[in-house]
């Protein structure tokens, strides 16, 4: 019996990579000006849709394990 597997990535856009971009080519792509940085109006958008700028907190280990 055969099995076939199809792989969903090849027909999804590849991903960006953002270390192959030139610094000076980045704010523009991503609708910044490097001098004034993120509008209040924008960053509150990204927020909204990313969430917060923050990794989650570990939890800890109990000392009895």
């Amino acid at each position: 019996m055969a099995v076939q597997v199809s792989d969903t990535r090849e027909h999804q856009a590849p991903e960006r990579h953002w270390f192959a971009v030139p610094p000076e080519q980045v704010p523009g792509e991503l609708g910044v000006d490097p001098a004034s940085g993120l509008s209040a109006g924008r960053a509150a958008e990204l927020l909204a849709a990313n969430g917060p700028n923050a990794l989650p907190e570990e939890k800890t280990k109990p000392r009895w394990r």
